[in-house]
């Protein structure tokens, strides 16, 4: 069992997570008995248990991602891959990429980087309003898996 490194360039935008996946706040009844408690205090007073258990679930703003939940791999934007970087959690990373397993003289190809592609790549971004100038570049995410 070893320690393996997986490196992804990307070309394109890194948009923050709160632009991608939202949150949803419901409740639980954790109470025991039956019938359930249901009141206005925090605990059952038979059983203990909480009554009203804040859970907080991730809730993608985009239909497309949410087709996708749970399969990082596949996700995609109006047909551009996303990729998340798990190292922060914090940021997403839409655009062309390349990706593959690093060894000491690893080389990946380059999608295409014509112009027209650029082109499409903004007028699609904007469409969703997820276009940053700024955050616009090349992007590195690397993964490591012991």
């Amino acid at each position: 069992m070893g320690t393996d490194y997986y490196a992804q360039t990307v070309i394109g935008i890194r948009v923050p997570r709160s632009k991608l996946i939202g949150e949803e706040v419901g409740y639980m009844n954790n109470c025991i008995c039956t019938p359930k408690t249901y009141s206005f205090t925090r605990y059952c007073p038979n059983c203990g248990r909480e009554t009203k258990r804040e859970v907080r679930t991730n809730k993608p703003l985009f239909q497309e991602l949410a087709d996708k939940q749970g399969y990082m791999e596949d996700m995609s934007l109006l047909g551009w891959p996303v990729r998340q970087d798990f190292s922060d959690a914090k940021h997403f990373y839409i655009g062309m990429h390349a990706s593959g397993l690093v060894n000491h003289d690893s080389r990946m190809d380059l999608p295409d980087l014509s112009e027209d592609v650029i082109h499409e790549f903004r007028s699609d971004m904007n469409s969703l309003d997820l276009w940053d100038e700024e955050n616009f570049g090349l992007w590195t995410i690397l993964l490591c898996s012991h």
